[in-house]
């Protein structure tokens, strides 16, 4: 039994060094965005030969023509907990240079507890009606839950876009002391924020 737990404590070690490593070269785990391929490809390229910049003498031309593109949603990573974040009408450069300014190894980045603080009551479903069937989307929106607002585009109707998602109006069910309590969202009259749907 001590060989099998000297084992599983290296492997932890290997595997937590593999991705701690992993996250700081390609700390962008996935991006998307409509009617493009190869996206993320392009950002690596721009974002690794922004920084070769800094130690050129001179200035090369860029490798990729400026688009801009009406949304742009990736997951920025730290080899252990991922953070969905949203962009609206963003060229790619424009991304580079924010995520330059973003400090990953900042705590608040990746809070584990976020999804909890960000809940004043306990938030037991978020789904939207399909025809007569209920649709739960609570995992969905809650991997972009931004309790400070910081990325102000991470809308409902951003996300919906984003999953392909076609409704204007979701739920929420939640507790109140011991009561389940379900609370309607009209996206046609409002665009609700992330935030508005987990603080109550």
């Amino acid at each position: 039994m001590e060989i099998i737990s000297y084992i599983y404590c290296i492997g932890n070690f290997v595997l937590n060094n593999y991705y701690n490593i992993k996250s700081k070269i390609f700390f962008i785990d996935t991006m998307r965005a409509n009617n493009s391929k190869y996206i993320l490809l392009k950002f690596y390229i721009l974002y690794y030969t922004q920084l070769l910049y800094k130690f050129m003498p001179i200035k090369l031309p860029p490798l990729i023509n400026n688009v801009q593109y009406n949304l742009i949603s990736f997951t920025i990573t730290n080899g252990k907990i991922k953070r969905n974040i949203i962009y609206k009408n963003i060229t790619l450069y424009n991304i580079v240079s924010n995520i330059m300014k973003i400090n990953i190894e900042h705590p608040n980045l990746f809070d584990e507890n976020e999804i909890v603080l960000v809940k004043k009551v306990p938030v037991l479903d978020v789904y939207y009606m399909d025809n007569i069937k209920k649709v739960s989307i609570k995992n969905i929106i809650s991997t972009y839950a931004d309790k400070n607002k910081n990325h102000t585009h991470n809308s409902i109707k951003n996300i919906f876009e984003i999953e392909n998602i076609n409704t204007n109006k979701i739920y929420v069910t939640f507790l109140k002391l011991i009561k389940k309590i379900e609370k309607e969202y009209d996206m046609s009259e409002t665009d609700y924020h992330v935030s508005d749907i987990f603080d109550l």
